[in-house]
């Protein structure tokens, strides 16, 4: 609840620092194993050769995988609960997916608005909180210039991915934080036009050709 309180009022602090993803997504997963093995649940963990590094708040991320973990935990009573890390079109795409109960199209709808739990039909003991860790998941995902995406079929389980943007992507939400705080130092120069406009055309050439446009 606080958290989200200092997100909607624009006053949560981020601690950008480059992360070695592999080291913190097993660090995570050792933080629910124990209660993975208390159901009976096996837990697995993917990450893809390619993946090394983040430009990221390491203890909202471990925010974000394990309020994703402990859900999947929650409603899975038989089977499985894992993390796949995967690097596509430079984004980094953290998938917590299960073999729970899974979730309705109506339900779908409802996940991330503040103080709508879902019924667990396994267990309704187990029905207990605000339903604000969603919330805040998807919120701490878009500070990071991300987001989170949701696929699930009743009885089968389900797959919440948050996606969050390498290094370049980064550079601007980073520049845009410090637009918006008065911040950012303007370095002032006469500059060759014609010359400065070519250089930034060869940068984009190459993803240009990557999709035959001219």
């Amino acid at each position: 609840i606080l958290d989200l309180s200092k997100i909607e009022a624009n006053q949560l602090e981020v601690q950008w620092e480059v992360v070695d993803i592999p080291s913190l997504c097993k660090s995570v997963l050792a933080l629910v194993k124990e209660k993975a093995g208390d159901k009976g649940l096996k837990l697995q963990i993917q990450i893809s050769e390619d993946v090394s590094t983040l430009l990221v708040d390491p203890l909202r991320l471990k925010q974000m995988l394990l309020n994703l973990l402990f859900n999947a935990i929650k409603f899975t009573n038989v089977g499985s609960v894992g993390l796949r890390v995967v690097l596509k079109d430079s984004w980094l795409r953290f998938t917590v997916w299960d073999t729970g109960v899974g979730i309705s199209g109506e339900d779908l709808s409802l996940l991330f608005r503040p103080y709508t739990q879902l019924v667990n039909t396994i267990n309704t003991q187990q029905n207990h909180g605000t339903g604000l860790g969603l919330i805040v998941t998807k919120q701490l995902a878009e500070i990071h210039g991300g987001s989170i995406e949701v696929r699930s079929q009743l009885n089968q389980g389900s797959e919440f991915t948050i996606i969050l943007p390498l290094k370049s992507e980064i550079a601007t939400i980073l520049d845009l934080s410090k637009i918006e705080a008065n911040q950012l130092e303007v370095q002032w120069e006469v500059v060759d036009i014609p010359s400065l406009c070519k250089s930034v055309l060869a940068l984009v050439k190459e993803k240009a050709g990557d999709k035959g446009l001219k």
